[in-house]
C-alpha cells in the first residue's frame, strides 16, 4: 500500500500550487519522484525531509541535495532537513544497498552537493510548516514513516491540520519484497507505520507502486485508474508477518476505511509524465 489520490486542499491565496513536503530515504527511485515534483507546475515543494531507509543516512541526504542541484534548484530555495536515522523501536534496520548500490545511486559516485542540510530537525520542520499552512500541506512519504510517526507523537493536533498523506508501501494481493509478505518501507519501521495509519487523519492515500508513481498520482490524479477505500492496519508483532500492511478487503473488522489504495494506474500517462520531466534536465 502506498500513495494515492485524495484532494481536499485549501490552496494558498496567491499561489495555487499544492504545497507538499517530501519525506524520503533518497535513492534511485526517490530521485525520480523528487524530479517529477520539481517540474510539476501545480506543485510547490516546501521542504524535503530525510528519514531512515535505503542506504547510509548521510548519503541519503547528499542524494536529495544532489537531485536538487542537477535540476537547477540547489541554491537553498528548497530546504532539506535531516530527521530520524533509525526506526522508533529497533536500533538498526536492513538497508537496500543490494537494490540501489552502496551510495543509493547505483554506485555512480556523484560529486558532493554544494547545498547543505538545514540544522532544524525534520520533525520540527514538518510541525512548523503544517501549523504555518493549516490544511494546505500534503505529506508525500516515499520512505519509512518514522519521521511522520514522530511528528504525530510530538504534536497529535497536527494530524487534523495535514491536508493528506501519500504513502508508498505495502502490497495489495501481491507478495512482499523483503519478506514473503512485507514490503520495504513499512517493514523498516512497522511501529511508525501503525502510528500513522491509526492517527486522527481521516484517510491516507496509498498504492502498491514505486515512489515516482506515487508522486505522479498526486500531480495528476487521473493516472490512478482504480482506487479502493479500505481499512488498513500494520502488523508489528508477528514473527513471519512483521511489517505487513493488513488490508481489510471484506470489511470483517467493521472499521471505517482509513486509506485509499491505488491498484491500477494509467501506464501511458505515467510514462509521458516521466519522459517529459527528464527532458527538462
Amino acid at each position: 500500500m502506498q500513495s494515492v489520490v485524495e484532494t481536499s486542499a485549501t490552496m494558498a491565496s496567491s499561489d495555487a500550487r499544492r504545497k507538499i513536503i517530501i519525506d524520503t530515504d533518497t535513492a534511485t527511485d526517490d530521485t525520480l519522484a523528487i524530479l517529477l515534483a520539481l517540474f510539476a507546475p501545480n506543485i510547490k515543494i516546501e521542504a524535503i525531509t530525510i528519514t531512515v531507509g535505503n542506504v547510509d543516512f548521510e548519503q541519503q541526504t547528499k542524494n536529495a541535495l544532489y537531485t536538487l542541484e542537477i535540476a537547477g534548484k540547489g541554491n537553498g530555495e528548497i530546504p532539506v532537513y535531516q530527521g530520524c536515522s533509525r526506526p522508533l523501536v529497533r536500533q538498526t534496520h536492513g538497508t537496500a544497498t543490494y537494490v540501489h548500490g552502496n551510495d543509493g545511486m547505483s554506485d555512480s559516485c556523484f560529486p558532493d552537493p554544494k547545498q547543505k542540510p538545514e540544522t532544524e530537525h525534520a520533525v520540527d520542520a514538518i510541525i512548523r510548516l503544517v501549523e504555518k499552512y493549516p490544511g494546505e500541506i500534503t505529506l508525500v512519504a516515499i520512505g519509512p514513516l518514522t519521521n511522520i510517526a514522530l511528528t504525530l507523537l510530538r504534536k497529535p493536533t497536527v494530524a487534523r491540520q495535514i491536508n493528506s498523506i501519500y504513502f508508498m508501501g505495502g502490497c495489495y494481493k501481491f507478495y512482499g519484497n523483503v519478506t514473503p509478505v512485507a514490503t520495504y518501507n513499512p517493514w523498516v519501521d512497522p511501529e511508525a507505520a501503525r502510528i500513522v495509519f491509526q492517527s486522527e487523519r481521516q484517510k491516507m492515500n496509498g498504492s502498491n507502486h514505486p515512489d515516482a508513481l506515487t508522486m505522479a498520482i498526486l500531480i495528476d490524479p487521473s493516472i490512478g485508474q482504480q482506487m479502493l477505500s479500505r481499512y488498513v492496519d500494520v502488523e508489528t508483532q508477528g514473527e513471519l508477518t512483521r511489517g505487513v500492511l493488513v488490508i481489510d478487503e471484506l470489511g470483517v473488522m467493521k472499521k471505517a476505511p482509513n486509506a485509499t489504495i491505488c491498484v491500477q494506474a494509467d501506464e501511458k500517462l505515467f510514462k509521458e509524465m516521466v519522459f517529459n520531466t527528464l527532458k527538462n534536465l
